[in-house]
């Protein structure tokens, strides 16, 4: 796996953000640890290509932590279903009951900052 790597995404304004995250998952659990105060519950990730952390008081902005390379065919896809789950904690959050425009965009946001973050190394 690659090396690890995280990159925070605004979305609306500077208040709120995704944090977006890959690469050695030893890197990835103590990155995600200091983000959350510890609050993250690390499960058995055997089969799954992505996960996202929330917790509903918002005590932290999502964080989404990619298992799978970049380069695996299916890192993207991963990564826009990841991307999903973030923006609805932050719509239902901020009680905005809308999966529209604003909402489409945000998720775009997402992976057009870690397509770009990609295409810059």
């Amino acid at each position: 796996m690659d090396t690890f790597t995280h990159i925070e995404v605004p979305i609306l304004n500077d208040e709120y953000r995704v944090v977006v995250c890959w690469g050695r998952w030893a890197d990835a659990q103590k990155f995600i640890t200091r983000h959350t105060d510890g609050q993250a519950d690390f499960c058995d990730m055997d089969n799954d290509r992505g996960l996202c952390w929330f917790v509903d008081n918002f005590s932290y902005m999502p964080i989404i932590y990619i298992t799978i390379p970049p380069k695996d065919k299916r890192f993207y896809s991963t990564l826009a279903h990841e991307s999903c789950h973030a923006i609805n904690a932050m719509w239902k959050k901020l009680g905005e009951e809308s999966r529209d425009e604003i909402f489409a965009y945000s998720v775009g946001a997402i992976v057009g900052a870690v397509e770009k973050k990609l295409k810059c190394k």
